[in-house]
């Protein structure tokens, strides 16, 4: 982070990175819930879908910022050449 922003607006990001990690524990319980009062007679078991589920949906995240995320500021497309 500290490579794409100078120090006083990295302090004004860390704190999302963050809240996201509080975000992410609020979906996570949202999906436990609902696997928890899914039918127990299923296979695979109810621990096994919450597994499932967040990785697949793990897996989609990082694919997502492996192809849209800059390496560096020089070659980030959301920057201008004077930003660069």
């Amino acid at each position: 982070m500290t490579m794409f922003y100078t120090r006083v607006e990295s302090i004004r990001r860390v704190p999302w990175a963050f809240m996201c990690n509080g975000i992410a524990s609020i979906i996570a319980a949202f999906i436990s819930f609902g696997v928890a009062h899914a039918n127990a007679t299923s296979r695979p078991h109810q621990w096994q879908w919450f597994m499932i589920i967040v990785g697949v949906l793990s897996i989609l995240v990082s694919t997502l910022y492996f192809w849209k995320m800059s390496d560096n500021p020089a070659t980030s497309r959301f920057l201008d050449e004077q930003e660069k």
